[in-house]
């Protein structure tokens, strides 16, 4: 194991960085990955780009939240319709592209037990987006998962070169999400295929957000990707 030497968290051995603070972690990449990564710099650990990447966790949204509201307001207008019209064929990282984390329709009235689990080959870090009846949701053992929402019941799932940390986006009957392998993925919701696939120059932990055709999504390549 890799214990972080800023909050001590035990990581699994060869990880480019702490999954608990996001430091970085001695050693190369994993050499299990698809495709050669980037070394980490020699230099200290700087700062600077911890606040950068906070500082970009909070611009993006900002930018996002017009364009969002903007949608939910024309859409009152049509008919039969509403502001939620066209929620149920999407779901991202807390709720919608401006990161609002509100949900349209009710809440949970109560609790009655567990009803399913799925046992995946490894740790799930990733948040799960449901659409359609479906639940899309990465796992540490490198794969997105699409289980059926009712049962439980594997649908499909597709392999990465690395762990698959990022919350799916699903949009337009298209799942996107990010790989520690570096990549921005595009995957058929219904069938797991793959429809493209982005290479950044470094882990994709970053959970896409789709508004206007395009999905944005960061890498720890110290970049933020907009991909039609």
């Amino acid at each position: 194991m890799a214990i972080c030497e800023r909050c001590g968290q035990e990581n699994r051995e060869g990880s480019a960085f702490c999954m608990n603070c996001g430091s970085p972690l001695q050693g190369p990449p994993p050499s299990d990955r698809e495709g050669p990564l980037p070394p980490l710099p020699l230099e200290p650990y700087r700062p600077v780009r911890r606040w950068a990447l906070m500082a970009v966790a909070i611009v993006l949204p900002v930018l996002l939240a017009g364009v969002a509201l903007f949608t939910v307001l024309a859409s009152r207008g049509e008919e039969g319709g509403g502001p939620y019209k066209e929620a149920r064929s999407e779901a991202m990282f807390r709720a919608d592209p401006a990161r609002t984390g509100a949900f349209p329709g009710p809440g949970p009235s109560g609790l009655q037990g567990i009803r399913w689990n799925f046992k995946t080959d490894g740790d799930v870090f990733s948040s799960p987006a449901v659409c359609g009846g479906v639940v899309y949701c990465g796992s540490h053992d490198d794969h997105l998962y699409a289980l059926d929402a009712e049962g439980g019941e594997e649908l499909w799932r597709f392999k990465t070169g690395g762990w698959v940390s990022s919350s799916p986006a699903v949009c337009d009957g298209v799942v996107y999400f990010g790989s520690d392998d570096g990549c921005v993925y595009a995957l058929d919701a219904e069938s797991g295929e793959e429809r493209w696939r982005f290479k950044t120059g470094y882990s994709v932990t970053s959970s896409p957000a789709v508004c206007g055709g395009v999905v944005y999504c960061g890498s720890w390549d110290d970049y933020i990707y907009a991909l039609h």
